[in-house]
């Protein structure tokens, strides 16, 4: 007979299974869950087996302690409801390369920024409990994260003929499927017991450091930065000197600039002719918009979000007017909710205009882009004034953007400043919670010496100094 604790175990499951983007509950549970319907035996017995590995943990929740079971179960469909809407998915605990405790620290400070209104009475429980909870029995077996990982990529790629007869869940399935076709680096666990010796040289596990060609990689990384439309350099060489942990290493440090960086499905030329035009968020919009047509105070707020998602998506497609149409009807959806509700969706606001700001930069927008950034960052040191635990990271992430606009307008005196603000916001945390925060430092610190570097100043090395070693800490690590 099932347990209280597997119909929120599954859920919670298929919250972190999820594709980027996809955070409707009923619609993404129900896409997910159609994934594994079409696993293999060996791919499902580990999928329910990370349901089980959570159905226990959370069966073990001191009930007596917290309030007794009607408050756990309340706290259950809060976490649920949390991790649809904020949650960290596997391929961000893999791709980033979190520990548990990293992973717990980033969920709980979602969870901190998550709509204050909605579960606050068991908020602690959620806190202090539940989140620890999954994230321990999700860290219990990390080979398993990797595989279930790989197997949901395999499995929606070997359906994409029947992806969009796939009715309520075809748009949820075609965004799963984009982000699929990019396999981007990430270093994947040797386990004695189950890969062979020779898995250790795989190039994506990363085992062996990687070391030498630094005038490669920069000649490289200047090449993708360099101002074209298109390029392409060609990487050759006799077998087994390296190339392909080159180029994973290449991609983890364009990623770790912001870049969306990676590896394209070899199967890239079967691909259906909807991938390229389909495949834009557009089905989540529009489910998005006839909620909120027909109850706009309950759905509003996902609209607002499945437009931010589109705007990125269609950044990446370099559909820049779209993209600028689509985070434009987001901020305004956003400032409407801000005035009506300012403590639950003024940080909803602050994003969406860091969001519009990037937007604009690249259609060449720049002070209609600093004002909007400037604006973010106001919000955002307002709500880091009152909940700083909360919020400096954002406040952090939103000086970077007012850097990158400042000195898109020639003010770059002031892009320092804004851009050694942002990593003196964020070093705290960072040094705390270092794999955590990483992917955000590492752009931060380098746009900030290539910056001082342009203007002949020396970088604050007694600002650098912590952050350099907890670098070399995880590189080491």
């Amino acid at each position: 007979m099932p347990s209280k604790f597997e119909r929120p175990a599954k859920l919670i499951v298929t919250a972190l299974c999820r594709g980027p983007g996809v955070a409707a509950e009923q619609i993404g549970h129900m896409a997910v869950e159609r994934v594994a319907g079409w696993f293999g035996p060996e791919e499902r017995s580990r999928y329910e087996g990370l349901v089980r590995q959570v159905e226990g943990r959370l069966s073990k929740l001191p009930a007596h302690e917290i309030g007794g079971a009607e408050r756990l179960e309340q706290a259950l469909t809060t976490a649920e409801a949390h991790l649809w809407e904020a949650g960290l998915t596997i391929d961000d605990l893999i791709r980033r390369n979190l520990d548990a405790q990293a992973a717990v620290a980033e969920q709980q400070a979602r969870f901190d920024r998550w709509p204050p209104g909605q579960g606050a009475d068991v908020g602690p429980i959620c806190r202090q409990h539940v989140i620890p909870a999954v994230f321990e029995a999700l860290f219990a077996d990390e080979g398993a994260l990797a595989e279930i990982d790989l197997a949901f990529k395999q499995a929606v790629l070997a359906k994409l003929d029947v992806i969009e007869r796939e009715g309520d869940v075809a748009g949820t399935l075609m965004a799963m499927a984009a982000e699929a076709m990019l396999v981007r680096p990430r270093v994947m666990p040797w386990i004695a017991d189950r890969h062979a010796p020779s898995a250790l040289l795989v190039p994506e596990r990363g085992i062996v450091g990687f070391a030498g060609r630094r005038q490669l990689e920069q000649e490289m990384l200047a090449w993708c930065e360099a101002p074209a439309d298109i390029g392409v350099q060609l990487l050759f060489g006799p077998g087994g000197m390296g190339k392909t942990r080159f180029a994973h290493e290449l991609c983890r440090r364009a990623d770790a600039r912001g870049w969306r960086a990676g590896f394209l499905q070899r199967h890239l030329a079967e691909v259906p002719g909807w991938l390229a035009t389909q495949l834009n968020a557009l089905p989540e919009v529009r489910h998005r918009r006839t909620l909120a047509a027909a109850r706009p105070d309950a759905f509003t707020p996902d609209l607002a979000g499945a437009l931010i998602n589109l705007a990125n998506l269609l950044s990446d497609l370099d559909r820049r007017e779209d993209a600028l149409a689509a985070a434009e009807e987001a901020r305004d959806h956003h400032r409407a909710l801000a005035a009506a509700r300012p403590d639950a969706f003024t940080p909803d606001l602050a994003m969406a205009l860091n969001s519009l700001a990037n937007r604009l930069s690249d259609l060449g927008r720049r002070e209609d882009a600093l004002a909007d950034a400037l604006e973010a960052r106001d919000l955002f040191r307002a709500l880091t004034a009152a909940r700083p635990d909360a919020f400096t990271p954002d406040l952090a992430v939103s000086l970077a953007v007012l850097a990158n606009c400042l000195e898109a307008v020639e003010r770059a005196s002031d892009a320092v400043a804004a851009n050694r603000e942002a990593i003196a916001a964020l070093r705290a945390p960072f040094l705390t919670h270092s794999a955590a925060f990483a992917h955000r430092m590492v752009p931060m610190r380098q746009q900030y010496i290539e910056r001082c570097e342009r203007l002949g100043r020396e970088p604050d090395a007694e600002l650098l100094g912590p952050i350099v070693e907890a670098l070399q800490r995880i590189r080491q690590g």
